[in-house]
Parts: structure tokens; sequence; C-alpha cells
């Protein structure tokens, strides 16, 4: 079951966007880490035309599915965050 749901409006509503800075702050902490980690979240939900979102199959709300995608780039983030740190330590 394709969604028709409108991704836009719901990923970058208040509410939405306030669950994820939140999600993001517990998270990571530092709050200009934890900016560029929903910034990152919102890019990659957004590419290609919301493709990710449009993977939602109706078997949960679209805000609990739009978390848990939301959840998954998060570790995506933490993980290239890491993989840059560990480069620049290695380049020196």
């Amino acid at each position: 079951m394709r969604s028709t749901n409108s991704w836009p409006a719901l990923i970058l509503s208040e509410a939405w966007i306030g669950k994820l800075d939140r999600l993001a702050n517990s998270r990571f902490g530092q709050p200009g880490l934890a900016e560029e980690a929903c910034t990152y979240v919102i890019d990659r939900l957004s590419e290609n035309d919301w493709s990710r979102c449009k993977t939602y199959s109706g078997q949960s709300r679209p805000e609990t599915f739009a978390q848990a995608l939301a959840t998954n780039l998060l570790k995506e983030f933490r993980v290239a965050k890491a993989q840059q740190e560990l480069e620049k330590e290695l380049s020196r």
C-alpha cells in the first residue's frame, strides 16, 4: 500500500521538528552537533522526492514510521561523524 500522505507537511511541521530536535539532543548532547544531525535527517528524508518516506506501507502511523526513519538516520549520522573523526586522526 503506497501512502498518499503529504510527507513534507509532516516532516517539516513544528511538532515533528520538535520531536526530532529532542531526539537529536538526547543522542548527541551538544546543541551544535544535534542541529547538524537534524539537518542531516531532514536532508536525507527529503532527497529523491521523499523516496524513503514513500516506502511507507501503512502498517503504523505515518508519524511512527517517520520517527523510525529518523532514528536510523541519526545512527547513520553518528557513524559518518565517527568515520570523519577517525580519518582526521589518521591523517595527522
